[in-house]
């Protein structure tokens, strides 16, 4: 979440808030299959699930691209899984979806705001 303040006139000032429909802070599922997820803490934590393995680090917020730094996994050998979210590293938030890039840049899944997200 983006913190700032606004100074409201010479008396005070107040917080400014990420609108609740822009935050990443929650639950992002894959339609298709919701074992595949990604749950976004607001202290810059995140955890996942590729329907096999987990996934776990912290993400950075620039605009409406995210970046998932630190990032461990299990590696866990499951038959008929596709494992696509274990080669995340940016996702791009537009409205209530998640378009998930890999290193090169490239479009590799996506998922829809679920449960729990903000």
């Amino acid at each position: 979440m983006v913190a700032g303040i606004i100074i409201l006139g010479a008396s005070g000032c107040a917080q400014q808030q990420e609108p609740a429909n822009e935050s990443i802070v929650g639950q992002w599922i894959q339609k298709t299959d919701t074992t595949t997820m990604l749950d976004f803490a607001a202290d810059k934590s995140f955890t996942g699930n590729d329907g096999c393995n987990s996934l776990l680090g912290t993400w950075n917020k620039s605009d409406h691209v995210i970046t998932l730094e630190n990032t461990a996994m299990t590696l866990m050998a499951c038959q008929g899984v596709d494992t696509w979210l274990s080669m995340a590293h940016t996702v791009e938030m537009t409205g209530d979806t998640l378009k998930i890039n890999n290193a090169q840049g490239q479009e590799i899944g996506v998922l829809n705001r679920g449960e729990g997200a903000k």
